[in-house]
């Protein structure tokens, strides 16, 4: 799931890092069972981070939420970006929601 390099823009925090946009996510040719069993096996720490990323908290709040350092969630984080293959927060967002959604639809 990498970035395309068709456009790019410019990270206001840092003008000269230049920003690829994400490429489009193609539903089809993704294995959402697949998706879904992956996420299922994760840590259940790194399970209820996820879940509260796709519920709209930040990592700050999460870490405050689960009393935990903000940095055991960026490791969090980072572990289940590994796992599930992805570079990016918001593709690991987007990918989970979806992922649930499928589920969700299938049951």
């Amino acid at each position: 799931m990498a970035a395309s390099s068709e456009s790019s823009s410019h990270d206001d925090r840092d003008p000269d890092r230049v920003v690829q946009p994400l490429a489009p996510l193609n539903r089809d040719q993704v294995d959402w069972g697949e998706v879904y069993r992956t996420y299922c096996k994760l840590p259940r720490c790194e399970r209820k981070v996820l879940d509260l990323l796709v519920g709209r908290y930040e990592p700050k709040q999460i870490a405050r939420q689960l009393q935990v350092s903000p940095a055991t969630v960026r490791d969090q984080i980072a572990s289940a970006k590994h796992k599930l293959d992805v570079d990016s927060l918001l593709e690991l967002v987007s990918l989970i929601t979806i992922a649930l959604y499928e589920e969700a639809q299938r049951t």
